[in-house]
């Protein structure tokens, strides 16, 4: 647990569309990592925003006193690897062949019998949803040169480059920065805007989970508008208010996660923001991706107060985590906005 103190601001009002805040919840304190401080959290009256925020809102230079301990510094010890079987070698093929078949990746290097292997990646609901975001729902690059904001310490960024990518990231996490380098990736240590890279840089950017961890995210978009190509994508993912998570387990959910989330949005409030830093061409959508973590993170938290990181719950728990995230894939064909997490591509508008 972490002693040092994080100096806030007042932040009542909403800072896209300037509505007052109106009381969500009070003294929340942090349930991961033990960062010092109580928080309350404010809603967005406006219907069409709804987004909801830390206020007081911790200052921009003590917010790194909120990631002493955070996941990306753990040392996880590798798990040791059992014997190749058919089994996992089947596996690794439905796995391509469905990559290849959604999203063109890597198709050159399927055998015919290969191809033809993706209907059975459907028959692991949560393996599925995993599945398309780790490309981030994005399609196969053509030589595409990639940046990751808020890389960490690389590991989807890895993944992205043994897909074809040309891929670097940045990230203001000095640690999680020495982890990636170590690993041999591209990852630079500090804010996007200080790397200054020249206008029309990269062909795709994307923040998994990181515009929630942002004090000026207007600014940040602007600054991914600057220095995508025309034609470029930005791919967000970041959890979603309106959530079914969400409405089960209020100050309980696990992706509230203060004071380290500074804003959580709706997919209106997201798009919204996106828009005002010049993008247009926008597809937004929630996904159930981790329903079933987040229940039992967010159980846990209801229970006892507190999550421990990469604990496992027993198999009870397990399953009845699995029985939710069949029940939000379904509801998610009547309710499109329910999903955990709400997922942007936008483009920059070729000229």
């Amino acid at each position: 647990m972490s002693n040092k103190t994080i100096h806030s601001r007042p932040c009542p009002s909403c800072s896209l569309c300037g509505a007052r805040g109106e009381s969500l919840y009070k003294n929340l304190e942090d349930r991961l990592f033990g960062a010092w401080g109580k928080w309350n959290l404010k809603k967005c009256p406006d219907p069409h925003c709804g987004i909801v925020w830390l206020d007081p809102m911790p200052l921009e230079e003590d917010i790194v006193n909120a990631y002493q301990t955070y996941y990306t510094h753990a040392d996880i010890q590798p798990q040791e690897t059992p014997p190749d079987s058919i089994t996992k070698r089947l596996k690794r093929s439905i796995i391509k062949s469905y990559f290849a078949w959604k999203y063109d990746y890597n198709k050159a290097t399927l055998s015919f019998s290969q191809k033809l292997l993706w209907p059975l990646a459907y028959l692991s609901l949560s393996g599925r949803v995993w599945l398309d975001s780790k490309v981030m729902y994005l399609r196969a690059p053509y030589k595409g040169r990639l940046l990751e904001i808020g890389a960490g310490s690389g590991e989807q960024l890895k993944e992205l480059i043994e897909f074809g990518w040309d891929g670097e990231g940045v990230d203001s996490d000095v640690v999680a920065v020495e982890k990636a380098v170590k690993n041999g990736l591209r990852v630079q240590c500090g804010t996007v805007e200080a790397q200054r890279y020249p206008d029309n840089s990269f062909d795709v950017i994307i923040m998994n989970h990181v515009i929630e961890h942002v004090h000026d995210p207007l600014s940040l978009l602007r600054e991914c508008y600057r220095i995508l190509r025309p034609g470029g994508k930005l791919a967000i993912v970041t959890p979603n208010i309106l959530s079914l998570g969400h409405r089960m387990f209020k100050a309980s959910w696990f992706p509230l996660d203060p004071p380290r989330h500074l804003r959580i949005y709706t997919p209106p409030a997201l798009l919204h923001t996106i828009g005002k830093a010049g993008f247009t061409a926008m597809n937004a959508f929630t996904t159930a991706r981790n329903a079933n973590g987040i229940f039992w993170t967010s159980r846990a938290i209801k229970q006892s107060g507190k999550c421990t990181m990469h604990a496992v719950p027993p198999a009870s728990i397990r399953f009845l985590a699995w029985i939710v995230l069949v029940i939000e894939l379904i509801l998610l064909k009547m309710n499109p906005s329910i999903g955990e997490e709400i997922a942007v591509i936008a483009t920059k508008e070729a000229r």
